[in-house]
């Protein structure tokens, strides 16, 4: 039985009750313990809807320069316009949720979101000291979906009003690489965006995998995978399920591999093609194992990534076929 006398002695300070859950594991082995091996992967959460959101699945995003005011007292030329709407754009498509255009709809066959885009406020300050040179930016905003068609009209269906501050510093001698005034701008409403759109999206969450361990091959995974190396684990993985296609922690650890090989990739098509692979060993140590609770913990949070990711690609393409039929019919004339 676990010894409180023995905890008494591996606690120095009382910021280290945190750790009596370790402590009774060592106490009661007469060890210390270690921590386990695995690694973090990236698993996607739905979209939870907030208060105030009455938006239907938002897909394509309809954002060009005329979508982007001021209040009266703060002036934005055509140009900062256009280039704030481009940037807004491409915030907008960095999610690989969502797709944006810069082309209004024309029809109601055709259905939109369109972001309205209104600065309130706005004070950039510079300053130096005798060891730096800081610029900082403040920004007042509001932020409106629309949803609808170009014939039945838009209605707003979510809205919010943001204050962001950015500070940037550097030496003093440095003053010139100081964003400007008109950077600044740019990097606050994008900032005030991708909170907008993280309301929006699935939410990208880290969660722990733990790896098994052994001898030999086992070992040399699991301390590749513990390490971060998951292609060189993968292959590993591959070669020694070849010999014993059917070892529990094998597969898991293939699983774990692929499932971090997905999250290291940038390319949407490339995750799914990863985490389908690393489903399938998943589904093969159930099989096998069906009560294994990390197993089916992995598997059901693979699935869920999955299924987010292929809707994600399924709406990207219905977008892209829209905006292709947009363009044609935006695109001049070969007579002219």
């Amino acid at each position: 039985m676990t010894s409180w006398k023995c905890i008494e002695k591996k606690l120095r300070t009382p910021a280290l009750i945190i750790a009596v859950g370790f402590l009774l594991s060592a106490c009661a082995t007469g060890g210390s313990t270690v921590a386990p091996k695995g690694v973090a992967v990236k698993v996607l959460r739905p979209v939870t809807m907030v208060q105030g959101n009455t938006c239907n699945a938002v897909n394509l995003i309809w954002i060009d320069q005329e979508r982007v005011i001021s209040s009266e007292g703060i002036f934005l030329s055509g140009v900062e316009r256009s280039q704030l709407a481009e940037k807004a754009r491409s915030v907008v498509n960095e999610t690989g949720f969502l797709q944006s255009t810069s082309l209004p709809p024309e029809s109601d066959s055709v259905r939109y979101h369109t972001m309205l885009i209104k600065l309130i406020n706005m004070d950039i300050d510079q300053a130096q000291t005798a060891a730096h040179a800081t610029k900082t930016g403040r920004i007042e905003l509001s932020i409106a979906l629309k949803e609808g068609g170009e014939l039945s009209g838009f209605t707003e269906c979510y809205s919010t009003d943001f204050s962001k501050e950015i500070v940037r510093r550097v030496p003093k001698y440095k003053h010139s690489q100081l964003p400007s005034d008109f950077d600044m701008k740019k990097m606050l409403i994008a900032r005030a965006i991708r909170s907008v759109l993280r309301k929006f999206t699935p939410a990208r969450v880290s969660t722990f995998r733990p790896v098994y361990g052994g001898l030999g091959e086992a070992a040399k995974v699991s301390d590749l995978l513990n390490g971060g190396n998951c292609k060189l684990a993968f292959k590993v993985a591959l070669t020694a399920l070849k010999d014993n296609e059917t070892d529990q922690s094998m597969l898991f650890n293939a699983g774990v591999a692929a499932e971090c090989l997905a999250g290291k990739s940038r390319k949407q098509l490339e995750k799914i093609k990863a985490l389908k692979k690393s489903l399938e060993f998943y589904e093969k140590v159930l099989m096998a194992s069906p009560s294994d609770k990390e197993a089916n913990r992995a598997a059901k949070e693979v699935a869920q990534t999955l299924e987010l990711y292929g809707d994600a690609a399924s709406n990207q393409s219905d977008s892209r076929i829209k905006l292709q039929k947009l363009e044609q019919e935006y695109s001049t004339p070969s007579g002219f």
